[in-house]
């Protein structure tokens, strides 16, 4: 459903519960997309792992995580304030190209992909 929405659509913002609110650990499992994803933290505890390097979140984060890159996230603490967010910006790279290339951009390699 998700890949079917983003066929659609140049981006999409999708936010992931808050740590207090699931009353435990949230975590999003090892996965790749074909997307360019942003993420931004704020008031989060917890680990990032992109391409098996390990980052902490911690206070305010933002991840930019490129296209095919395996990824994970362990959201451990936050979320009790209003301004506590954990969001990922999903920018389909394709759709948005005819626009702005954000891979030439970044200075993307399509042949390592």
């Amino acid at each position: 459903m998700f890949k079917e929405h983003l066929r659609r659509q140049m981006w999409i913002l999708d936010h992931t519960p808050m740590p207090d609110r699931q009353g435990s650990t949230v975590l999003s499992p090892l996965h790749y997309g074909d997307t360019l994803e942003i993420v931004l933290t704020c008031g989060i505890e917890g680990e990032m792992i992109i391409n098996g390097k390990s980052f902490q979140v911690k206070d305010k984060r933002v991840f930019v995580i490129p296209p095919r890159m395996l990824h994970a996230a362990t959201f451990r603490a936050g979320g009790k304030n209003p301004e506590d967010v954990i969001a990922a910006f999903h920018i389909n790279t394709e759709a948005i190209r005819p626009v702005l290339d954000i891979e030439r951009l970044l200075g993307m390699d399509h042949t390592l992909f």
